[in-house]
C-alpha cells in the first residue's frame, strides 16, 4: 500500500519536482553570493520553504537590509500559505497535531495547488498520498537549492532559463485541471485579459487583475449556465 502510494504520488507531483531542480539551484546560488555556505542554504529551505521568500531574502542580505526588514518582507511573501493551508483543514484536521504541523510546512503553491485539486476531483487521492508528494517536492527543493549553493558561482543559470521552467511548471499543472470547457474558457480569458492588462498598466498587478476577472467569468458561466456544464462534463 505504501509503495502503491507513493508511486501514485509521485505521479502527481513529478512535473513539479523537475521544475525546482533548476529553480533551487538557482536560489542556491543567489543565497551562496548572499553569504550562505551549503548547509545554511539546506537548513533555510527546509524550514523556511518559500522559493520567493528566499529570492527576496538573498537579495535583501546582499544589500544589507536589516534583519527586521528582511523577516517582515519574507513573512508578507508568504502570508497566503495560510489562507492555502487553512482551506486543507477539512481534509486533516481529524489528524493529529504533529501530522497538522508537518503537513502544513511541506506545503508550498505547487503542492497545494495539486492536492486540493486531487482532494476535491480524484475520491482514491488520500491524506499519505498528499502528505508524501508534498515531501517529495520539499525535498527536492532543498536538495537543490544546497546543490546550488554548492557550486556558487561557477554555474550561471540565466534568468530566462528559470522563467520557461516556471511557465512549463504551471502548465503541466493546468492541464489535469482542464476537465471542462468553462475551465478552458477561463485560461483563455486569463490570457487575453493578462495581454490587456499589461498594455495599460505594464506591471505585474496586470496578473492579479486578470486572474480576478477571469475567475469572475469562470463563476458567472457555472451559474448562468449549470446544467448545460453539467451535461458536458457526462
Amino acid at each position: 500500500m505504501l509503495r502503491e502510494d507513493f508511486l501514485s504520488a509521485l505521479r502527481k507531483i513529478i512535473f513539479v519536482m523537475l521544475s525546482y531542480i533548476p529553480l533551487g539551484v538557482a536560489c542556491g546560488i543567489a543565497l551562496q553570493e548572499a553569504g550562505f555556505t551549503p548547509w545554511m542554504s539546506m537548513v533555510m529551505s527546509l524550514t523556511a520553504y518559500t522559493g520567493a521568500g528566499q529570492f527576496a531574502a538573498a537579495s535583501m542580505i546582499a544589500q544589507g537590509s536589516a534583519a527586521m526588514s528582511i523577516l517582515i518582507t519574507v513573512f508578507f511573501l508568504n502570508l497566503r500559505m495560510s489562507l492555502q493551508t487553512s482551506s486543507l483543514l477539512p481534509y486533516i484536521n481529524h489528524r493529529s497535531l504533529p501530522f497538522i504541523l508537518v503537513f502544513s510546512q511541506v506545503t508550498t503553491d505547487e503542492s497545494y495547488g495539486i492536492n486540493i485539486y486531487e482532494f476535491n476531483n480524484n475520491d482514491q487521492w488520500n491524506l499519505r498520498k498528499a502528505l508524501i508528494a508534498s515531501i517529495l517536492a520539499w525535498l527536492t527543493w532543498s536538495s537543490s537549492v544546497y546543490f546550488g549553493a554548492y557550486i556558487g558561482t561557477s554555474v550561471e543559470i540565466p534568468t530566462t532559463v528559470v522563467n520557461y521552467v516556471l511557465i512549463a511548471m504551471f502548465i503541466s499543472m493546468m492541464v489535469d485541471q482542464l476537465v471542462s470547457r468553462i475551465h478552458a474558457v477561463v485560461v483563455l480569458a486569463t490570457v487575453i485579459f493578462t495581454i490587456i492588462f499589461q498594455i495599460l498598466l505594464q506591471n505585474s498587478l496586470s496578473i492579479v487583475l486578470a486572474t480576478l476577472l477571469a475567475a469572475l467569468l469562470g463563476c458567472f458561466i457555472e451559474n448562468k449556465f449549470p446544467e448545460k456544464e453539467e451535461r458536458e462534463n457526462d
